[in-house]
């Protein structure tokens, strides 16, 4: 225990002094380095140790009285242990090392996660806007071309109340009744143009695009 104090108590000492930070808490710890965190900790390493018991053969764990000092976790993690010609004490300058270089690998390579993630949402936002101003130009070129046809509508329905009123002129045929069909005919004629104002009462809850194409099926 004293002699893992003392290594850890200069581990700490030399990183601070290299500007890193480290917290501590109930049952791990961590060093800071450049942004970035590894769980840090020392620990007797023990042996496995077969004995006869009385009904075969059991296992126990003993201590062996080498330290062993743990770094990260999971793809980044480290171990330096106490050897018989090498002892721990000497190896912190190197887990000093091999700390920084990792930190500041994964701070890198955090830059780099940061850069296409910010990439990602910019092409994202551009596929939204470029699929938004689709949809607004597909809707403005459809009210186009239904105000197109209308019109066109408009004007050949004028075209065959005009040839439909010479006709009747022709014919002598002016009367009441016509004359009252053909007023109608040109009212809904203006009701179909998007160049008049024209309101129609009973037609006002009908789309005149719509009834044109129900009326052409």
């Amino acid at each position: 225990m004293k002699r893992s104090l003392i290594i850890l108590s200069v581990l700490v000492k030399n990183i601070k002094a290299r500007g890193h930070d480290f917290t501590f808490g109930r049952y791990h710890s961590f060093v800071k380095l450049y942004g970035i965190e590894f769980e840090l900790s020392i620990s007797e390493k023990k042996k496995r140790i077969k004995i006869q018991g009385k009904y075969g053969s059991d296992y126990k764990s003993e201590p062996t009285g080498m330290l062993s000092i743990q770094a990260g976790e999971n793809f980044y993690s480290k171990a330096w242990n106490d050897a018989k010609t090498v002892k721990l004490d000497s190896k912190l300058s190197t887990i000093i090392a091999w700390l920084e270089i990792e930190a500041e690998d994964e701070r890198q390579r955090e830059i780099k996660r940061k850069i296409r993630e910010e990439e990602r949402k910019k092409q994202e936002r551009i596929e939204r806007e470029k699929q938004e101003l689709f949809q607004q130009e597909l809707k403005a070129f459809n009210d186009l071309y239904k105000k197109s046809q209308l019109w066109h509508e408009a004007q050949k329905l004028r075209k065959y109340l005009r040839k439909f009123e010479e006709q009747f002129e022709v014919d002598d045929q002016l009367t009441k009744e016509n004359i009252e069909m053909l007023h109608f005919g040109f009212q809904k004629a203006d009701w179909l143009d998007p160049f008049t104002t024209s309101e129609d009462d009973l037609f006002s809850d009908l789309d005149p695009y719509n009834l044109l194409k129900n009326l052409n099926k």
